[in-house]
């Protein structure tokens, strides 16, 4: 700093402290300038960084998702032909039930294993915070520590292809157990090694422990209704279709109590065998299990096709019924022409609400109600319209309603949607919960996962942290099983439930009237846009409504244009009838007119259609034990049925015919193989007008009998010719194969000398007159 004496003072010179000022001010403004810039360039290249970053991880990623459970146990060397499977474990720990496991170990590779060891050990400290840290352990993606060991056990050497069962049980009291501070979910890890550590696999699992015994706040549990369907496959139907038991002494559907119960009530297998329509042995003898289980555990809920129980357990009543043989709605809503179906004979009153109702349950209570269930695609917005137009205010949805509930906490499986025909109540099933139930894995790396005891231990892991997301908010859950769910698990998986203290199981009724979630609550409708139905599906379903209304105009032309109304009204036949008795029918007694056997007859067909309508795509999948019983069974009992009635009427034309005059007569015989009068025409053509014969002949025949028509012939010259026959109901539409006789005249000698002779008589007449009046005279005369 400069200064300068004045006066006998020092002045300190201002001007250049104040250009000092000025430069620092300067040195900071560019400092801050460059600071600015260092910050803006560094914020772009974390931009591109971060939108760079998961190019250089998506293959992995992609990799991992679409990798088997093969592909991820070969990931490591050590893994290669090593299989650890869990076969019987502890789902939920308490304090009284220590842990048991039983497992299964197996060499599949080409070497032999050396002596080694299994330790089971997990996390007691350890809280899972998301659904996605509960898959990632599942799925051996999860870095968590599990240091306390449970228990281990020494495994021998094992040869290629040998296994080994490994048992650890482990007491109540033990101190490895005494760790758990807090209920809910933890990790397991069960791990196979070699004493040379060349042979390694790990399997990650759950063990539960329930909020009882550890001093927790103590929540309200998680509402959970479990809902077993109780309906017959389609491939388990059986068509039973024959002359004799169309006759009209048998209801074609509304047999007697007795008769329907007689295959589960041990009585004799004729009533069976004679019925038109029943079900495999296999597919009753499930459904009574699955009954019995019903009565074991009180709270698992029932939803049950009224045709299945008619033919199987009658007397059984469920918690709702659903539709008729579990019709599926949403194919019917994707459909083009509804017209179609109704021809098909699968009017709306064949699937109605009214009509799911089985009215004979002599223990039905008065406020029984009826679900439509979800059995084949999934529900969008017209198939709930039309559900709703056919009387159903509540349906149930298996599988694709609102594609983005996964996305969220679990809330209510309830969902109120409004349609042109009113609103309907979606009851939901919670779809992670649900695959488990039903057997199956949350993804192909889930190793533990692929045996029913691992699908257990995340079945309760998931409950319980479904519970433990949001513990003082009030849900109601819907669980719901397959048709074709094997009954043990469903016996295990109800037993799990029904241990696990989180967890209140509830009734279905209490679900429908749980608090509905709407589309202005969620901001987005749940309904799915589209039913996911294949389009081989569709088209087989297309072409199989064709077949069924061909066949079923068959049958109504046979009933209003064929059969002989008035005489099957007069028709009776008692066991005292001669012409019953030589008929060999007189045990059959005729007790309905024909419109109630018509009808019958009608409510038959329409019955086997929608059966076979939905066995389209299933007949494949028919069991190897049930298709050997039905090898000599009618698969398309309404085809049958239409080619029954029709082939029963035959014509017997003769032999090649001969005709050696002008004028002459042919017999024709028409068979009719039904036990019902019938009223037709005969028609008979030639190719010829040389030979000809009279056009159509109407004719009665009656039951069971032949009927012959004399048809006159008539030739002008001698030919050889082919008549044509065929048969025409009363409207003049063909309904028979033709059949062909062919026919000689020989008539050209007799004809031909006949004439010339004809014509000389008339020349020698003429002749005599012409000589009578042109004679001369005798004179003598």
């Amino acid at each position: 700093m400069l200064k300068r004496r004045i006066g006998g003072k020092t002045v300190i010179n201002v001007t250049n402290v104040i250009n000092v000022i000025d430069f620092s001010k300067n040195q900071l403004r560019k400092s801050q300038k460059n600071a600015f810039l260092r910050l803006c360039v560094t914020t772009v290249l974390m931009a591109l960084l971060l939108a760079t970053f998961p190019f250089f991880f998506a293959p992995k990623v992609a990799y991992a998702n679409q990798s088997s459970l093969s592909s991820y146990s070969l990931y490591n060397t050590k893994f290669k032909g090593i299989s650890l499977k869990i076969v019987k474990s502890t789902s939920i720990l308490t304090d009284k039930s220590g842990y048991h496991i039983n497992l299964l170990l197996k060499n599949n590779s080409s070497k032999d294993f050396p002596e080694g060891k299994i330790q089971v050990t997990f996390n007691p400290w350890y809280t899972f915070m998301s659904r996605t840290d509960l898959q990632k352990w599942s799925q051996a993606e999860s870095r968590i520590p599990t240091p306390q060991l449970i228990g281990e056990v020494s495994v021998p050497a094992l040869a290629s292809g040998k296994s080994y069962s490994a048992q650890i049980d482990v007491d109540a009291n033990s101190q490895n157990l005494s760790n758990i501070i807090y209920w809910g979910p933890k990790p397991v890890s069960i791990t196979y090694s070699s004493l040379d550590f060349k042979h390694y696999y790990s399997v990650k699992s759950f063990v539960t422990r329930a909020n009882i015994g550890i001093k927790n706040v103590q929540t309200p549990p998680i509402n959970v209704t479990l809902l077993m369907p109780i309906i017959a496959k389609s491939s388990d139907w059986r068509f039973n279709i024959s002359k004799h038991n169309i006759s009209p002494s048998i209801n074609a559907i509304s047999e007697s109590q007795e008769d329907l119960s007689s295959s589960t009530a041990g009585s004799t297998a004729d009533s069976t065998t004679n019925r038109k329509i029943r079900l495999s042995k296999s597919s009753i003898k499930r459904i009574t299990s699955l009954i019995n289980l019903v009565q074991k555990h009180p709270k698992l809920q029932t939803i049950a096709d009224p045709n299945t129980l008619k033919f199987s357990e009658p007397t059984f009543t469920p918690s709702v019924f659903m539709q008729n043989n579990g019709f599926n709605i949403s194919r019917y809503a994707e459909s083009e022409n509804r017209v179609s179906y109704k021809l098909a004979g699968i009017g709306l009153d064949s699937w109605s609400k009214k009509s799911s109702i089985l009215e004979n349950s002599t223990t039905k209570p008065l406020n029984l109600d009826s679900y439509a269930f979800q059995t084949g695609e999934k529900w969008t917005l017209r198939a709930l319209e039309k559900a709703a137009a056919n009387g159903y205010k509540t349906v149930v949805a298996t599988s694709g309603f609102d594609p983005l509930a996964n996305r969220f906490a679990v809330k209510n499986g309830v969902y109120e949607v409004q349609t042109s025909s009113g609103s309907v109540k979606v009851l939901s099933c919670q779809e992670t919960l649900n695959e488990l139930i039903n057997g199956h894995f949350t993804s192909a790396q889930s190793a533990a996962e692929t045996t029913s005891a691992g699908l257990l231990n995340r079945l309760a892991a998931q409950s319980a942290f479904y519970q433990m997301e949001q513990p003082y908010m009030p849900r109601h859950l819907l669980l719901t099983f397959s048709p074709d769910s094997s009954i043990p698990l469903i016996e295990s998986v109800v037993s799990i439930l029904e241990k696990s203290p989180w967890i209140s199981l509830l009734d279905i009724n209490s679900l429908t009237h749980s608090k509905a979630i709407t589309k202005e609550h969620l901001g987005y409708s749940p309904v799915p846009k589209a039913s996911a139905i294949e389009g081989k599906s569709l088209i087989a379903s297309k072409a199989k409504i064709s077949q069924l209304a061909s066949d079923r105009m068959l049958v109504n032309q046979f009933i209003n244009s064929i059969l002989d109304q008035n005489e099957l009204n007069n028709h009776k036949t008692c066991e005292s009838d001669a012409q019953s008795l030589a008929k060999q029918n007189a045990k059959l007694k005729i007790n309905q007119n024909s419109k109630i056997w018509s009808e019958n007859l009608i409510k038959l067909f329409d019955a086997m259609a929608q059966r076979e309508l939905d066995n389209t795509l299933n007949s494949a999948s028919q069991s190897n034990s049930s298709a050997s019983e039905s090898q000599t069974q009618t698969k398309n009992g309404t085809h049958d049925l239409a080619k029954m009635l029709i082939s029963g009427i035959n014509i017997i034309p003769p032999k090649d015919v001969t005709l050696v005059s002008e004028t002459a007569t042919m017999p024709i015989t028409i068979s009719n193989t039904n036990p019902y009068p019938i009223s037709v025409y005969l028609t008979a053509y030639t190719n010829s007008m040389e030979i000809v014969t009279r056009r159509k002949t109407p004719v009665k025949i009656a039951a069971n009998s032949e009927s012959q028509v004399i048809l006159p012939l008539r030739s002008t010259t001698s030919s050889k010719v082919k008549a044509t026959f065929a048969l025409e109901d009363r409207n003049h539409n063909v309904f028979s194969s033709t059949k062909e006789t062919a026919i000689t005249s020989t008539l050209q000698i007799s004809d031909k000398s006949g004439t010339i002779i004809i014509i000389f008589a008339f020349a020698l007449g003429a002749f005599g007159l012409f000589r009578q009046f042109n004679r001369k005279k005798d004179p003598d005369e």
